[in-house]
């Protein structure tokens, strides 16, 4: 049965969903090529909003792009998996956990302090370039109470159907929450810059 704030929820979403297909359409119309960027902490549920958004959009005009350690090449440089994939005129490349819990998970692996001030720096060209060129470049960070992202991750993990989407990088955030608070601030800010 649904209940009086779902209805009101649910016409809420509908009535956004609407405005971002037409949005869509100016983006196509104008040629204009957009980013967007999701970022966040496990669990918090990036997936679910990219599934959300997604069904409001015209799919011959978006692209939907996941990084991890196991689809990004050690070979190439840092952002190259990135750049391979921006968008072109009047489409939409949405990145599902971009570069920044990718740093996270290079904090977790041990690399050094100065790497990763190398890569933010990076980072910041990079969005920098693309914006000088006349992309728009929108950046989410979904954030989450630690006990949630604990519930979250142990329902998922509890779940032989689920458990594969637990990974020990995300455990190690529930355990470390207060470190990747600080981290992630300290990310945020660095790649922080509007126009």
């Amino acid at each position: 049965m649904e209940s009086n704030f779902d209805k009101i929820n649910k016409e809420k979403i509908d009535e956004v969903g609407r405005r971002l297909y037409d949005l869509q359409q100016v983006i196509k119309e104008k040629k204009l090529p957009v980013l967007v960027v999701l970022e966040g902490y496990s669990g918090a549920g990036k997936g679910s909003l990219i599934g959300k958004i997604l069904k409001y959009l015209d799919p011959r005009f978006y692209d939907v792009y996941t990084f991890d350690d196991k689809t990004t090449l050690k070979a190439y440089p840092f952002l190259y998996p990135y750049y391979k994939v921006i968008p072109s005129e009047g489409k939409i490349s949405i990145f599902d956990s971009g570069y920044l819990n990718r740093l996270l998970g290079y904090k977790i692996k041990g690399k050094s302090d100065e790497r990763v001030d190398t890569l933010i720096n990076n980072i910041v060209d990079f969005e920098n370039q693309l914006s000088n060129n006349g992309y728009l470049i929108i950046k989410f960070f979904l954030n989450i109470s630690h006990k949630t992202q604990e519930s979250r991750l142990k329902a998922l993990e509890s779940k032989k159907a689920t458990r594969w989407r637990v990974k020990k990088d995300d455990l190690w955030q529930i355990e470390n929450r207060e470190k990747c608070d600080k981290y992630y601030d300290y990310l945020l800010r660095k790649t922080h810059h509007s126009e």
